[in-house]
């Protein structure tokens, strides 16, 4: 049960095997779905003028909080949530600043 949605519910499992095939799946779903999210704050380069709206800090601070808002929803503690994207959202300007500055120097 590799990379697709054709797993039991936790509940369902009838064993640690069914368990792990499953979190391994989620994992792969979780990898995939933080490519696609690098792809396109690497495509917003091209849209920003300056290396300051690169880093745009209100943009930053307005996404930790609709991330927390989700994670409540989501019901999932938010600071876990908030410290992950405090590691994606670093990483993620960096590459970007790397992109802007080899298209606009």
């Amino acid at each position: 049960m590799h990379e697709n949605d054709n797993y039991f519910t936790p509940d369902k499992c009838n064993d640690l095997s069914q368990i792990r095939d499953a979190i391994d799946n989620i994992d792969c779903q979780i990898i995939r779905l933080l490519k696609k999210r690098i792809e396109y704050t690497n495509a917003a380069h091209k849209f920003k003028k300056s290396e300051i709206e690169v880093r745009d800090p209100v943009r930053v601070s307005a996404v930790l909080d609709k991330i927390k808002i989700n994670a409540i929803r989501a019901d999932i503690d938010p600071a876990l949530i908030e410290k992950l994207y405090l590691l994606i959202i670093p990483y993620c300007i960096e590459e970007q600043l790397k992109l802007w500055r080899a298209h606009y120097r």
